[in-house]
């Protein structure tokens, strides 16, 4: 029949999975609520746990059972972090809103995973694993079996301070909320508590074996408990505002709970380890007493059977024997067979000492029997003669009321002829009993218990300690399994549970006598064995209250000493606050900006400043009281619904521009920003509106200048390129990319540097005008040479300016000059040209000239000289007349 705890649990499973579900679907779809996206996660965790718990329940074998359980722990470990991360962005911390801090949140959880599977190679996680029973169709875990490794402690740690800092900051914030929030607070803080607490304890080993499992049904309560928050709270409709931060308070009631947590855990991990071990050295203290009587039984048995042994095989003892059977009325023979019996039963104490001849008549009995010899004598005598040695009579009566006997009966042989038996009548009371009885430690309820199997019955051999006249009457059938006895005659060995013949809990080691039909028990009640680990527990629960009570001292201690310095610094506050009041006071009327403070419920403006008025130009009588909404300051009959619908979801509203009018009707744009106040426990908000006109009208003038500057900058009357001294051309017109022979995909795609774009012989050029830049601003404009993108050159004109703002970025002005250097270097060729022909026929001529003078000079000559003929012909015509 299915147990109560099985039934629950099982019940429990499906109810995690369906809320889980719901929750994660709603949260999924408030996702951009602060807070929604790691709760969401944290949920997921919550419903694959559920789903893993299923799946083990009804695992088809150890094996699998085993693989359910270590990947819970996936949730288990990540499901802290997600909480944390959900809290903190819930109440509006944004400490961990980095990605860098989140993910070095995740690095424990993570090493928990890699040490989970590989548990086998070094036992940091677990020194022992759990064990599994079956119970029905199901598979259950016994977390009672687990010994814990290193890593466990640290992931309890780590996930329990994120849960206990988490509920410590969002039970703080609680105090600076209204009734709803509060209620969506309580409905979390409460899950998330039940949830830890159902984890906790089955991970501590507080729960026993085969107890109450609380993990599923605790998940289901917590989980159906948020689920309550949402339907009843509105939870994750908005995230928390103005919180009140109270970080002194919060790290003292997180270092009280970790110390707290810290010395329970240490507290429960001493008393597990030492219950475990005095358990297992008690076991083997039972066990060892049992192995001890088994040793001083086999020893008593042995010393028996070699006592019988002096007289078997004894050729003289035999001779002494035949006189006797031979001549039964010798006299001699009888006096010295009674003196050889008499010394063997004074030595070795035995209660009588007899020979029974072949027949089974008593010829020699050296104390007369009180009562006739039982039968199980006489069927001996054949069993003995058959077996040719001394054997041992078990226990037995001689008659119904008689006293229990054990008795060694040794055979007598004169060569092939059986004489009869010697027969040594022992008597247990004498030391056998007691050496059984004798136990070696003190104790007040330990007995050894000798029994045997006799059909389908136990029976007790020795006398009990708490029931007399039992030995070879007391009996049980071996069907009690609960019973010791029952179970070592069914040859049971080792150390079990169970109940006594009293029926009283006990402890008790078993063990089977070799050759013999005899079984030991040792065994020891349960409440005087468990009593030092109960007197342990208790000094151990005074010791673990007697630290947290110390710990609790220090904590408040220190509580009231910054109690102590808080009063004084609110004292102190109280003055600021006084200042500081009538500062915003001031602040608040003599502000340009238009300040209202509206309330949240009605929409009523509760207060305006001066600088309301003289932007809107509505008077502070009529606004104070009237409804925000029924002002004449909207243009939209939307922009005010948009402004609230906006701050419900984000919960502030930041410079959102909103075109508003005056109270005469003139239009003009303001900044709004908004936020909600908490004042005397009712929501207010306040807003903030600057008129910024003037602004808009400033930033549309430059809008249109900006975009005649991008019609210029398009016009593609020449080259216009932006770059960073590094290379990268961050603005390019068609113009210049077409002088540089580069498409408008490749710059784009980042592939123009300019400094690539200069052949080296330019460069010292561009280093000069760069130079120039720096400290003049611009540099004259100068020619150069561009490397195209086919690898031609162009030439360019190119001037460079710094741009103005950006000291790292240049702006350049390019000019494509190659028709006109192209001209130049024809006419350059023309001018060569012609200069040569100039001077071709200014040789020639020249040449020509130097020979029209060398004949002018022989033309001049010639004529002197007739000149002079001339002459001297007409002197002598004058000298000489004919």
């Amino acid at each position: 029949m299915m147990s109560t705890a099985l039934l629950v649990n099982i019940l429990s499973i499906p109810v995690v999975i369906v809320v889980s579900a719901c929750l994660a679907v709603y949260s999924w779809k408030q996702r951009d609520i602060a807070g929604a996206k790691p709760f969401f996660w944290m949920i997921l965790a919550l419903l694959f746990l559920g789903i893993c718990e299923g799946a083990l329940l009804l695992a088809r074998n150890v094996v699998w059972a085993s693989f359910w359980f270590d990947l819970r722990f996936f949730s288990l470990a990540f499901a802290p972090v997600l909480w944390f991360l959900f809290v903190f962005e819930f109440t509006g911390k944004k400490t961990f809103s980095a990605s860098r801090h989140k993910a070095l949140l995740f690095v424990i959880p993570a090493i928990t995973q890699i040490l989970i599977w590989t548990n086998a190679w070094h036992s940091l996680w677990v020194g022992s694993p759990v064990g599994f029973r079956p119970e029905g169709l199901f598979i259950l875990v016994d977390t009672s079996a687990r010994v814990a490794g290193p890593w466990l402690w640290v992931h309890y740690a780590y996930s329990y301070g994120l849960v206990i800092l988490g509920l410590g900051r969002i039970i703080l914030s609680a105090f600076s909320q209204d009734r709803r929030t509060v209620g969506q607070i309580v409905s979390v803080a409460a899950g998330a508590v039940i949830m830890a607490a159902a984890a906790l304890a089955p991970g501590l080993g507080w729960i026993p074996s085969g107890g109450f499992n609380p993990l599923a049904p605790g998940m289901a309560l917590g989980s159906m408990l948020m689920f309550w928050g949402i339907y009843r709270y509105r939870f994750l409709q908005s995230s928390l505002l103005n919180v009140e931060e109270r970080r002194g308070a919060a790290l003292l009631i997180a270092l009280f709970m970790f110390l707290t947590l810290g010395i329970i855990a240490a507290g429960s991990s001493y008393y597990r380890h030492y219950e475990k071990n005095y358990r297992t050295e008690f076991e083997h203290l039972l066990a060892s007493i049992a192995e001890l009587k088994v040793s001083e039984l086999l020893q008593w048995r042995k010393e028996r059977l070699a006592d019988a042994s002096v007289l078997h095989n004894n050729e003289n003892f035999a001779g002494l024997v035949r006189w006797v059977v031979d001549s039964p009325k010798n006299a001699e023979a009888n006096k010295r067979l009674r003196i050889w019996l008499g010394q063997m039963q004074k030595a070795y104490s035995y209660k009588n000492a007899m020979f029974l001849d072949a027949g089974g008549r008593v010829r020699l009995s050296l104390r007369e029997p009180e009562h006739a010899l039982c039968a199980k004598v006489f069927a001996q005598i054949a069993e003995t003669r058959q077996a040719g040695k001394p054997i041992l009579l078990d226990f037995h009566r001689e008659d119904a009321d008689g006293a229990i006997l054990l008795a060694v009966l040794s055979p007598v042989f004169d060569g092939e002829r059986f004489l009869g038996v010697i027969v040594l009548v022992i008597d247990p009371h004498a030391y056998l009993y007691p050496m059984i009885s004798n136990w070696p430690t003190p104790a007040q309820t330990a007995e050894t218990l000798l029994v045997r199997k006799e059909g389908n019955e136990v029976v007790f051999l020795n006398e009990l300690k708490f029931q007399k006249q039992t030995a070879l009457s007391l009996r049980f059938p071996l069907s009690r399994k609960d019973l010791p006895a029952a179970r070592a005659a069914s040859g049971t060995e080792g150390v079990i549970e169970g109940v006594d013949y009293r029926g009283v809990p006990v402890v008790a080691a078993l063990k089977a006598v070799p050759d013999s039909p005899w079984f030991m028990i040792a065994r020891m009640d349960r409440q005087e064995i468990y009593a030092p680990i109960r007197e342990r527990f208790w000094v151990m629960m005074i010791l673990v209250f007697a630290f947290i009570g110390a710990a609790g001292g220090a904590v408040l201690f220190l509580w009231q000493r910054q109690t102590g310095l808080n009063y004084r610094r609110r004292a102190e506050a109280a003055r600021a606050l006084e200042t500081s009041e009538e500062k915003f006071r001031k602040a608040f009327m003599t502000s340009p900006d238009a300040i209202a403070l509206i309330r949240w419920q009605d929409g009523r403006v509760i207060s305006v400043n001066t600088g309301f008025s003289n932007v809107t130009g509505c008077p502070r009588e009529e606004v104070e009281g009237a409804a925000i909404g029924d002002l004449p300051i909207w243009t939209h009959a939307d922009s005010r619904t948009k402004l609230l619908e906006k701050l419900q979801s984000a919960g502030v509203v930041e410079n959102e521009e909103v075109p508003l009018q005056t109270a005469g009707g003139e239009p003009f744009y303001a900044l709004v920003s908004a936020s909600v106040l908490n004042i005397d426990q009712e929501r207010h908000i306040l807003t903030i509106a600057r008129d910024i006109t003037e602004r808009k009208q400033s930033e549309n003038a430059l809008a249109e200048a900006h975009e005649r500057l991008r019609s210029f900058f398009n016009a593609n009357i020449f080259g216009i390129v932006v770059a960073a001294d590094s290379g990268n051309i961050l603005e390019a017109n068609d113009y210049y990319l077409s002088v540089i022979g580069f498409s408008r995909a490749e710059f784009e795609a980042g592939l123009i540097d300019w400094r690539k774009l200069t052949p080296s012989q330019w460069l010292d050029a561009d280093h000069r005008a760069i130079d120039e830049v720096r400290r003049e601003g611009a540099c004259d404009p100068y020619e150069k040479q561009y490397l195209r993108r086919d690898g031609s050159l162009v030439d360019v004109l190119l001037a460079v300016a710094r741009v103005p703002g950006q000291d790292e970025h240049l702006a350049a002005f390019v000019l494509d000059i190659s028709d006109r250097k192209r001209i130049e270097r024809e006419m350059r060729k023309l001018n060569e040209e012609l200069e040569a022909r100039v001077a071709q026929r200014t040789s020639e001529l020249q040449a020509k000239n130097e020979e029209l003078a060398r004949l002018n000079r022989v033309f001049v000559d010639r004529e002197l000289r007739m000149r002079e003929l001339k002459e001297k012909i007409a002197q002598l015509e004058r000298d000489h007349p004919q």
